[in-house]
């Protein structure tokens, strides 16, 4: 076997090989891209629902911050209510008393 036979093969064998290096390198280039055009929306995307749960709770906050300020006139309310409710029945109770005692003199 000649220098050119045992060279012949490699001869061959070195641009397939070259020609695979290119394919893996613009292949492995192309996949870079797609993943970052992927993260870009995924990121779009997750800034756009980080907006949206933003306006939705900022909404609920406000009617539960609502909804609390009326229990708390309602119980404002109450309490004067039943404070005016209690006024009555000492009232009545002092009245009975009375009342009462006038009967039980009577009877005496």
């Amino acid at each position: 076997m000649t220098a050119w036979e045992s060279i012949l093969p490699l001869l061959v064998q070195v641009p397939l090989v070259g020609v695979f290096i290119a394919f893996v390198l613009v292949r492995d280039g192309r996949e870079q891209a797609s993943q970052a055009a992927r993260e870009i929306r995924a990121d779009a995307a997750q800034t756009k629902r980080d907006a949206e749960w933003q306006a939705f709770l900022k909404e609920q906050r406000e009617a539960n911050n609502g909804t609390l300020l009326r229990i708390a006139d309602e119980m404002a309310e109450m309490s004067k209510l039943t404070t005016v409710t209690n006024a009555l029945l000492v009232q009545h109770d002092s009245a009975t008393r009375e009342m009462a005692g006038r009967i039980l003199a009577k009877v005496e």
